[in-house]
């Protein structure tokens, strides 16, 4: 009864200013996406090749705020660079042994522009394909972007050709960049809550909100080869995650923790099928990217024996569960 009354009470302000925010976040990605694509992608100085997701890159004025409207779910567990936006008409051919002599595991994504609609997913598959891969493209406006997880020594983003002339060779990637994210969460202020409160209300009412429109407006764009559990947190409350043992040994496992402003507060590579994190400063959400390692798939689980995902609440002890989705 006491929890019921909690929620009610709790739907009276969150609930009006979600929908604010949703507002605000759409208006904002309209508008930005135009300054973006003038202000970087169709300057002269605008070079070809991989731009990785780093410090340097938010100094550019306008980018923190595009990103926080095309792609705020940060992942700090793999180093990110995009290439593109780049005209193709027939072909994209990217480098594959680069990436694969430049991490124990990584995607890439081809991506139509600007709507950013997934074309193809590039992962690892021993034995079973060569230095470069074709891929056939309509004609058109592209992106690809890169993750690459537990770097090698010496990690390079690959050569891309474009209907058969060179794009880029392979660009060496600085294996600190990533050192960006430890500081990133000062950045928060009231815009960038204003533009991620939303997502927050729409975990906390998870289920009074159709799962599409969650996963829709919750997830990073598509690729098949990651799932995910994620919920909604109290500033107090800590996450704690049991992961079937048959998911974890066919899965990497990596638990970032953000704030409202979407924000990662901690982030952590999971080494043993149950876990829990420190307890959070302040409130917001969490997402546990399930990535399937290379040459495996994510089993069937029969039910009771699914992967879920668990906060507690520590001076009560309060557990939610979450299923995973794709």
């Amino acid at each position: 009864m006491q929890s019921t009354l909690k929620t009610r009470l709790e739907a009276l302000w969150m609930v009006p200013l979600g929908l604010a925010s949703f507002v605000i976040f759409r208006t904002a990605r309209a508008i930005l996406a135009r300054l973006i694509e003038r202000q970087t992608f169709r300057q002269h100085s605008y070079k070809p090749g991989w731009r990785p997701m780093s410090g340097a890159m938010l100094q550019v004025k306008w980018y923190l705020p595009w990103i926080m409207t095309r792609a705020p779910r940060w992942n700090p567990h793999a180093l990110i660079a995009n290439a593109g936006p780049f005209t193709a008409n027939q072909r994209v051919r990217v480098r594959l042994a680069d990436a694969d002599a430049s991490a124990g595991d990584w995607t890439i994504v081809l991506y139509t522009h600007p709507h950013y609609k997934t074309l193809n997913v590039l992962a690892p598959t021993p034995g079973a394909h060569g230095e470069w891969i074709d891929i056939k493209v309509e004609p058109g406006q592209y992106t690809l972007s890169l993750r690459y997880y537990h770097l090698g020594a010496a990690p390079s983003a690959p050569a891309i050709e474009i209907d058969g002339k060179a794009f880029c060779p392979s660009q060496a990637l600085d294996r600190h960049t990533n050192d960006f994210y430890r500081t990133l969460a000062q950045r928060s202020n009231l815009f960038y809550r204003a533009l991620q409160y939303y997502v927050a209300a729409l975990l906390r009412f998870e289920r009074s909100v159709k799962p599409q429109l969650l996963r829709r407006e919750l997830l990073p764009v598509g690729n098949p080869n990651t799932h995910f559990v994620y919920g909604y947190h109290r500033a107090g409350q800590r996450i704690r995650v049991d992961l079937d043992p048959a998911v974890f040994a066919h899965c990497h496992s990596y638990l970032t923790i953000y704030d409202r402003a979407s924000f990662p507060l901690a982030w952590h590579d999971l080494d043993s099928p149950s876990f829990h994190s420190a307890v959070a400063v302040r409130p917001g959400y969490y997402l546990l990217r399930l990535c399937v390692k290379p040459g495996h798939s994510l089993p069937s689980l029969p039910a009771g024996a699914r992967a879920q995902a668990e906060y507690v609440l520590q001076s009560c002890a309060e557990e939610a569960e979450n299923r995973v989705m794709q």
